[in-house]
């Protein structure tokens, strides 16, 4: 991907004119100094690398305490199980709040996509989803059946409950709080939250040995019989304990396995055809901007213009769309930006018709409407251009959406141009200090004789 990232190491020293495309120069007006704007998205690259590693740091701490915590949980119930022949409700409660502070620490690395997996987004989402269901449609019919039989994990129970899912697996609660794991980290695409539910799985595999045997106690040889003829899907059977043959249930667990297997082949394979094709982001290119990853879309929004008039992403479905990043009273990189999308639009001529052009604001309350009227009249784009216009909560989810922070005191907002395609993705990026028109033009022309 093309990226300032050299210049960023050399501490961003590049020189205006450098940094001023041609086409730019030839319009007139030049930018006071377009490298300021380079300086501070590389200070803020360098701010998020630090963010990132001491994310990074904080996971494997976190790990590091759960690995503690779970040893502390396993001797108690080994402890227990020695001197009371069964988990007490020391261990058992223990033992679910564990369960609780891991489970966060799933979700926060899933939903924080920390170590992105590269895989499309669209497959994995559908197959999360598709793991999520099945976990947690197992994991309520397992609790409701133990809470109906009055029973719970880790007290001595009243009665063997050996019906219903019990008849599936063993330990279905655990099996169903796996998967919901399991899902989220695929969902995510996080290999730090499925290293996480590894671990999980270590921890859980042993927990559940000592259960068997604590059942195997209370029950003796009507739970040998049970154990015998049903999987434990995340725990093993003790030594000297392993089923004789293959019971019909456990064809049956296979079978289902396959099943899904299947279905979440399927919908791979469905969502990968109906994603948008992308050619690798090597030589061959067509692109000459940044490639995007796959799969990215750009987030809807229902806002107002400089004008008052209702905008939306939806509403530009079939147009390949500009999206610059601009405040109304930048001096600096973003007069270029304005100055970039109208020569890039004038470049493509009449194709200019099937392209839209908005410019999203990133200080507001400053970003007036009558600003931004200004702005774009004294940047000769009036017509060409939109202002995307709201309050900071109402454009929040638009610069997570396009991955940009806005204006602040500290430190100045992303300046690039995103080019997003007909289908609403987001699939090029230029860098505001790097771009040409003619660059521009060229990509969006691809993505018009992609869209036919």
């Amino acid at each position: 991907m093309t990226s300032a990232s050299s210049s960023c190491s050399s501490g961003g020293t590049e020189s205006s004119g450098a940094a001023i495309p041609r086409a730019y120069r030839r319009g007139g007006a030049t930018p006071t100094s377009p490298s300021g704007a380079f300086q501070g998205a590389c200070s803020r690259r360098s701010t998020r690398h630090r963010s990132t590693l001491l994310v990074m740091v904080a996971f494997a701490v976190t790990i590091v305490v759960f690995v503690v915590l779970a040893t502390l949980v396993l001797f108690w119930a080994r402890a227990d199980l020695r001197a009371h022949g069964g988990l007490t409700m020391r261990s058992a409660i223990a033992s679910w709040l564990l369960y609780v502070l891991h489970a966060d620490s799933v979700a926060s690395a899933a939903w924080g996509s920390l170590l992105v997996i590269d895989v499309p987004e669209r497959p994995a989402l559908i197959l999360g989803a598709t793991v999520i269901t099945v976990g947690l449609a197992l994991f309520i019919a397992a609790s409701v059946q133990l809470g109906v039989h009055g029973d719970f994990s880790g007290m001595r129970p009243r009665r063997l409950v050996t019906t219903g899912v019990y008849r599936l697996a063993r330990h279905p609660q655990n099996t169903g709080w796996g998967l919901l794991l399991l899902g989220a980290a695929f969902a995510g695409r996080s290999l730090v939250a499925l290293v996480l539910v590894a671990v999980f799985v270590v921890f859980v595999d042993r927990l559940m040995r000592i259960e068997d045997q604590q059942l195997a106690h209370d029950f003796g040889e009507t739970y040998d019989a049970y154990r015998a003829t049903t999987p434990a899907i995340l725990s093993r059977p003790p030594a000297g304990r392993r089923p004789a043959g293959v019971n019909p249930r456990i064809r049956l667990v296979g079978a289902l396995a396959g099943a899904l297997a299947l279905v979440a082949i399927t919908a791979i394979a469905v969502a990968a055809r109906s994603s948008p094709s992308q050619p690798p982001p090597d030589s061959a290119s067509p692109f000459r901007g940044s490639l995007m990853p796959r799969g990215f879309p750009a987030p809807n929004f229902t806002l107002r213009d400089e004008q008052g008039q209702p905008i939306s992403m939806r509403a530009l479905r079939g147009r390949v769309v500009l999206v610059a990043f601009l405040y109304t009273t930048c001096e600096e990189s973003c007069p270029l930006e304005a100055q970039q999308v109208r020569l890039a639009l004038e470049a493509l001529g009449d194709d200019a018709d099937r392209v839209a052009a908005i410019g999203v604001a990133v200080d507001p309350p400053r970003d007036t409407p009558e600003r931004a009227r200004r702005f774009l009249l004294e940047q000769r784009v009036t017509g060409l251009m939109r202002f995307v216009l709201g309050s900071a909560a109402e454009l929040a989810p638009v610069w997570r959406g396009f991955a940009v922070s806005p204006q602040t005191e500290e430190s100045e907002h992303q300046a690039r141009i995103t080019v997003v395609d007909t289908r609403g993705d987001q699939r090029v990026g230029f860098p505001a200090s790097r771009a040409q028109p003619e660059d521009i033009a060229h990509d969006v022309r691809v993505l018009l004789r992609e869209a036919g």
